[in-house]
C-alpha cells in the first residue's frame, strides 16, 4: 500500500445508493482503511455534518433528489452535497466516484468547482468510473482502486511531503501521550498536569491549568516531531518538486502563522496599540520612518504606533520579575505608492537606532502586507491607559530577537580616542 494511504487519512464516501456506498466502504475496510459513508437522499440528510480533517472524498455525480436532465443542475446538486461535508479550510483529494465520469455532468462539475468559493477546493481531483472496478459478484476490486488512485497521484510529490509530515506528527503525539500519561493513575496524571502548568505559567489561575499544561506539552511535542522529521528518509522527493517560490503576498500570508501565536494571554510578545494625539503620533512615526507623510500617500493613515512586551520569558513564566519591559514601534504597510505616482516602494526605516522584524505578514482585514519596525531607544517598563491590547502576540523567537536587538543597542561600544 502506498504512502498516500493508511489509517491516518480520513476517507468520506457520499452516495445515494446504499449498496454501492457500503460496497466501497467494506472494500476499503478489507485493507484496514477506515471510512465514513453518508447515505444521501436529500440535502437535509447532510445538515450540520461538516467533517474535520478529511483527506479523501469519494463523491457520486448523480443523486436521486435531482430530477433534472440538465448537466449543470445535476453538477450543482452534487457540489451542494460536497459543500455540506467539506469545510472552508480542508486539505483533501476529491475522487469523482461515478458511472458518468466522461459525460457532460462531469465537465459541468469541474467548471463549477473552479468558480465556487464557498468551501475548500480539493488539492487534486481524480476520476474513477465505478463500473470499471466491479466484479461479477458486485464487489469492488479495492487493489485496483488503490492502484488507479496512486497512479494519478504519482507526480504529487509536494502532497507526499505533507502527508509524511502529518503521519510523523500524529505518531509523535501518540508517543508523547504514552510517555507522559501512560501507566499513571488519576492522581498521578493530575500531578503531572499541575506540574506542566506550573512550568509554563507559574502560579496562575487554576481554571487555566489544562490549557497551560498543554502549552507546556507543546514544547515536548515540538522536540519529538523535529527529531522524527530529521530521522525520516524523504528519499528523492526533492527532485520531483517544481522550482519557484511564493510571491510577496503569498509569503506574507504564510508569515502570519510564523509571526503570531494563537496564545493571546498577556505576557511577552503581547502587542498594544498606543493612543496618541495627531501631533504626538506624527513625531513618533517620524522617529522611525524616513519619508514624510506627504510622500507616503494612503499608506501613512494605516500606520499604527505600538508597544510590544519583551519581558524575559522565564521571568514571565515563573512570575519572579519585579518589572515588565516594553519596546515601542510601528505596525506599518510594507510598501507604499508614492503620492506622485509610480510603482510601489518599500517603506524606508531609519537605520541608526531602528529595527524591522524580518519579513512582512498578511493583514486579512486590509488584504495587504504589513511589517513591524521598532525604535530601539524607546525601551521602557510601564504601560498607561493609552495602551490598548490588540489581542495579538508575537512568537517567543521574535521576542528573543527583539531582546537581542535591545541588548546590542544599549551595550554598543563608545569611542574614547583623542
Amino acid at each position: 500500500m502506498s504512502k498516500f494511504w493508511g489509517k491516518a487519512y480520513r476517507v468520506v464516501i457520499i452516495d445515494d445508493n446504499i449498496d454501492e456506498g457500503n460496497g466501497i466502504k467494506c472494500a476499503l475496510e478489507s485493507v484496514q482503511i477506515p471510512s465514513l459513508f453518508y447515505h444521501v437522499t436529500s440535502n437535509r440528510s447532510l445538515d450540520n455534518k461538516l467533517c474535520k480533517n478529511v483527506r479523501l472524498v469519494f463523491l457520486d455525480l448523480f443523486f436521486s433528489d435531482s430530477r433534472s436532465t440538465n448537466a449543470a443542475q445535476n453538477a450543482s446538486n452534487a457540489l451542494g452535497k460536497l459543500s455540506k461535508v467539506v469545510g472552508a479550510n480542508e486539505f483533501y483529494i476529491l475522487v469523482i466516484w461515478s458511472s458518468h465520469t466522461t459525460e457532460d455532468v462531469a465537465t459541468a462539475f469541474h467548471g463549477q468547482m473552479i468558480r465556487q468559493n464557498d468551501f475548500a477546493k480539493p488539492y487534486q481531483t481524480l476520476s474513477l468510473q465505478k463500473t470499471n472496478f466491479k466484479t461479477g459478484a458486485g464487489k469492488y476490486k479495492i487493489a485496483d482502486i488503490i492502484k488507479k488512485i496512486d497512479q494519478q497521484l504519482v507526480e504529487s510529490s509536494s502532497l507526499q511531503v505533507f502527508l509524511d509530515w502529518e503521519r510523523l506528527a500524529t505518531n509523535s503525539i501518540t508517543d508523547i501521550a504514552g510517555y507522559v500519561a501512560g501507566q499513571k493513575s488519576h492522581d498521578e496524571l493530575s500531578q503531572t498536569l499541575n506540574s506542566l502548568s506550573d512550568a509554563y505559567a507559574g502560579k496562575g489561575n487554576s481554571k487555566d491549568i489544562p490549557k497551560n499544561a498543554l502549552m507546556a506539552f507543546n514544547e515536548i511535542f515540538r522536540g519529538v516531531v523535529s527529531e522524527k522529521i530529521v530521522a525520516w528518509n524523504f528519499g528523492g522527493l526533492y527532485k520531483k518538486l517544481t522550482p519557484g517560490f511564493l510571491d510577496d503576498s503569498g509569503k506574507a500570508k504564510l508569515n502570519s502563522s510564523l509571526v503570531f501565536t494563537p496564545d493571546i494571554v498577556i505576557g511577552p510578545g503581547s502587542i498594544f496599540k498606543i493612543k496618541q494625539t495627531v501631533a504626538v503620533r506624527k513625531k513618533f512615526i517620524s522617529d522611525i520612518i524616513e519619508k514624510e507623510e506627504s510622500a507616503l500617500g494612503s499608506a501613512y493613515s494605516k500606520i499604527i504606533p505600538i508597544a510590544v512586551e519583551i519581558t524575559p520569558l522565564c521571568n514571565a513564566a515563573q512570575k519572579n520579575g519585579t518589572h515588565r519591559y516594553f519596546l515601542n514601534g510601528l505596525i506599518h504597510p510594507s510598501s507604499y505608492v508614492p503620492s506622485s505616482g509610480g510603482a510601489k516602494k518599500p517603506i524606508p526605516i531609519k537605520k541608526a537606532y531602528c529595527y524591522t522584524v524580518g519579513k512582512s505578514y498578511w493583514d486579512e482585514s486590509s488584504g495587504e502586507a504589513f511589517s513591524f519596525s521598532f525604535n530601539l531607544k524607546l525601551f521602557h517598563s510601564s504601560l498607561s491607559n493609552q495602551h490598548v491590547s490588540l489581542n495579538k502576540k508575537l512568537r517567543d523567537n521574535l521576542v528573543i530577537d527583539l531582546q537581542h536587538q535591545i541588548s546590542g543597542y544599549i551595550s554598543r561600544p563608545g569611542h574614547v580616542l583623542l
